[in-house]
């Protein structure tokens, strides 16, 4: 019985890693790839309101990463996957 409780309480554990890891990094690179399109932008084009949105929307993806804390749930659940692996 215990066995069976704590092998589902570690393949849970794995899963919600992959899942807070592949949030964690979609969000890091969507804040990426807007970022750099507002540079060329900004380079480009004297559109300020073009700017302003990329700005506006680089920072709510960026806000919603540290709102939600992935990196620090990634950071537990690979310490609680790795410390029932052993």
């Amino acid at each position: 019985g215990l066995f069976a409780f704590y092998h589902r309480q570690w393949w849970c554990h794995r899963q919600m890693f992959y899942h807070f890891e592949r949030c964690h990094g979609f969000l890091n690179e969507l804040a990426l790839l807007v970022f750099a399109a507002r540079m060329v932008v900004a380079a480009m084009w004297k559109n300020s309101f073009a700017v302003v949105g990329l700005t506006a929307f680089w920072t709510v993806v960026k806000g919603w990463n540290d709102f939600k804390k992935f990196s620090f749930k990634v950071d537990m659940r690979q310490f609680a996957y790795k410390t029932y692996e052993n």
